[in-house]
């Protein structure tokens, strides 16, 4: 979507010596695109792909869109060599299911050959909104145990390879089966505080996790100052600030990130 727009903007992020990421699928990164994320100097993509084939990618993500993406990676190190730059950083980010959870290994593999610099493994988020599309896809407890073993062997093997491989936060998330308590010191968020998620329809929502909202508090029915500091947004923050914590929050990979620095610490 806004193909030239988005080429804009990481243009002018960078020509202002920030960093900057791009998170995409791949798929409409052709040899221009791709020379122009280089000779801009992006400073790291991270690019969907949810399995080591099209019949198992294509599944989740849609037809054709395998090879679209695989053919992305691929324009993107091409430019890479002509520009002689070791920019951007590839990172292939995986959505784990029970659809391509027993494909990690082989996932793997294609990270090698297609020499990314990153792989990670990130949980699938469930919504009430799409409960009933997705919620066949979660991973049942023999799932989450299996793919545990396997992750704990490829990080392993990664560390003889030049590829940085993370499943901690997904391991993580299988751990923490519970709803987190309260406390507002543990939990407190700023998200909502500097963040507004706005989708394709105008639906605005806190942060990711948070989904949407109904159209009748988004744009463009109404101005971005008032969804701002609307009752919607104002009752989210007001909530946080007292340390409760929103329905959505459990689906907050933060959460996982939180235990996963706590037991580095620790």
């Amino acid at each position: 979507m806004r193909k030239e727009l988005t080429l804009k903007i990481i243009e002018r992020i960078k020509q202002s010596g920030k960093y900057c990421d791009l998170m995409s699928n791949g798929t409409l990164i052709d040899e221009n695109v791709a020379e122009k994320l280089v000779s801009y100097e992006l400073d790291r993509i991270l690019i969907s792909l949810d399995g080591p084939s099209a019949s198992v990618n294509d599944f989740l993500r849609g037809e054709g869109a395998f090879s679209k993406t695989i053919e992305g990676i691929k324009n993107i190190q091409k430019a890479k060599e002509r520009f002689n730059s070791d920019k951007p950083k590839i990172q292939i980010s995986s959505v784990i299911n029970s659809m391509n959870s027993s494909y990690i290994k082989e996932l793997f593999e294609l990270a090698k050959v297609l020499e990314v610099d990153e792989l990670e493994l990130h949980q699938m988020l469930v919504y009430e909104s799409t409960e009933e599309r997705v919620g066949d896809l979660k991973l049942d407890r023999r799932e989450k145990e299996n793919l545990t073993q396997k992750i704990n062997k490829l990080e392993n093997e990664a560390e003889e390879s030049e590829i940085r491989f993370d499943g901690d936060a997904l391991k993580i998330s299988f751990e923490d089966e519970s709803e987190p308590s309260d406390d507002s010191e543990e939990y407190f968020c700023l998200q909502p505080f500097y963040t507004l998620l706005v989708d394709m329809l105008g639906e605005v929502a806190p942060c990711c996790p948070g989904g949407s909202s109904s159209e009748d508090v988004g744009l463009p029915q109404r101005s971005l100052e008032d969804v701002w500091y609307g009752e919607y947004l104002s009752s989210i923050r007001e909530n946080v600030s007292q340390g409760k914590r929103m329905k959505f929050c459990a689906n907050c990979g933060v959460n996982n990130l939180r235990e996963d620095l706590k037991r580095a610490i620790n």
